[in-house]
């Protein structure tokens, strides 16, 4: 997860990473559904809505409970 301080696209989380994107995309959807990563569009805004089969259309970043979970506060 420290890799979404800053929106990541999936593709850029599979090359960083270097997991396979079927296996990147259940990890994306696991963090999803805990609420620690959050949608955005590409201008950073958190999108409420979005498409689980589509990972790609989405960037991703961590929310206040993904930092919380990883032990980073302010």
């Amino acid at each position: 997860m420290m890799r979404m301080i800053f929106p990541e696209t999936i593709d850029a989380l599979a090359e960083e990473t270097r997991l396979p994107l079927n296996v990147l995309g259940d990890i994306i959807r696991q963090l999803l559904h805990h609420k620690f990563i959050a949608p955005v569009d590409a201008d950073g805004r958190i999108n409420a809505f979005y498409d689980v089969d589509e990972l790609r259309a989405f960037r991703y970043r961590l929310t206040g409970k993904g930092f919380e979970a990883l032990g980073i506060t302010s």
